[in-house]
């Protein structure tokens, strides 16, 4: 009875760092792993089951409010909706600022898609293959956005207007740009962002990714028609509180839970098996857009996996 007692612990302990997430950075780095704790409750809950009424209860309670966010991806992956709009592909890595991506480009040279927003991209982008360049001629490179690791540039095969960033919180880590293809009022707002990690210094660090967060989230509730698509690297899983404030500021829905169960799947870091990882990049839509695929795609020359989708209106 005393080591099934025992093996609450660690659940406990759990589930208080994901209540205290809020209020401190170490608690939120330590909520991003809320799949993990979650699997570790369900296993913990089995080994006490016999242990008594009263134990099973609070194994059920702890466990519960472990796992409670991820009942969202217990779902059939989403059905595309019948529509004869084109969709738009759009695919965003971090390429970790490592020059040799060679395998990757190979790829999508092959089968380019229609936006490309890289974040830590090298040497300017001098690394990228012509013929890669030549089918997405227009480029963010245009906007003096500063030099940073957190820089976000991107590649489109249409034209981008109102090309600009965000001043403030997170002016050299956001770019919005509005792409229209052939008619006047087929037009998508991308939001390409590469987050603050909320590591140095830990605590300003972590509270200005969660402004960036916020500020971002209201800049994609004024896109028209809500044709918006937030991606990129957000250094956030969906267990932050800043994303979550993200998604609601922005009327925002996350693509990972419409592929059910395979919408966990990690993209940093990727040499990580399984689950083990987080899933810190991501696909946002507004209400005017519907997710038609959605994928990930390795990099051997980074730690991020890149992530594409397709939407469409």
């Amino acid at each position: 009875m005393i080591w099934r007692c025992m093996l609450l612990v660690p659940i406990a302990a759990a589930a208080l760092l994901v209540a205290l997430a809020p209020y401190h950075w170490l608690a939120d780095l330590a909520a991003s792993f809320r799949h993990c704790m979650a699997a570790g409750a369900l296993i913990v809950l089995a080994l006490i089951w016999r242990g008594g009424r009263h134990l099973r209860w609070i194994g059920l309670v702890l466990a519960g409010y472990l796992i409670w966010p991820l009942l969202a991806y217990l779902q059939w992956p989403a059905t595309a909706q019948a529509t004869s709009a084109p969709a738009w592909r759009v695919l965003s890595i971090n390429l970790a600022q490592q020059s040799d991506h060679a395998a990757l480009f190979a790829r999508l040279a092959a089968d380019p898609p229609d936006l490309l927003l890289f974040t830590e991209l090298p040497n300017g982008g001098a690394n990228l293959p012509p013929d890669l360049a030549a089918r997405l001629p227009h480029r963010s490179m245009e906007m003096p956005l500063g030099r940073s690791i957190y820089d976000v540039q991107l590649y489109s095969r249409w034209p981008l207007r109102d090309l600009t960033g965000i001043e403030g919180v997170a002016a050299q880590q956001v770019l919005t740009a509005r792409i229209c293809r052939d008619m006047p009022d087929d037009c998508l707002t991308l939001i390409g962002m590469h987050a603050q990690m909320p590591l140095a210094p830990p605590g300003p660090a972590g509270a200005k990714r969660d402004r960036q967060l916020l500020a971002v989230g209201e800049l994609a509730r004024q896109a028209p028609n809500g044709r918006v698509l937030l991606i990129g690297d957000l250094n956030a899983t969906p267990w932050s509180p800043g994303f979550r404030a993200m998604l609601e500021a922005g009327g925002l829905r996350d693509t990972a839970p419409m592929l059910g169960l395979a919408g966990l799947a990690p993209t940093w870091p990727s040499w990580l098996p399984g689950w083990l990882g987080l899933n810190i990049d991501h696909a946002l839509i507004g209400r005017g857009l519907t997710l038609r695929q959605r994928g990930l795609v390795d990099d051997p020359a980074s730690d991020h996996r890149a992530l594409w989708v397709e939407v469409a209106p």
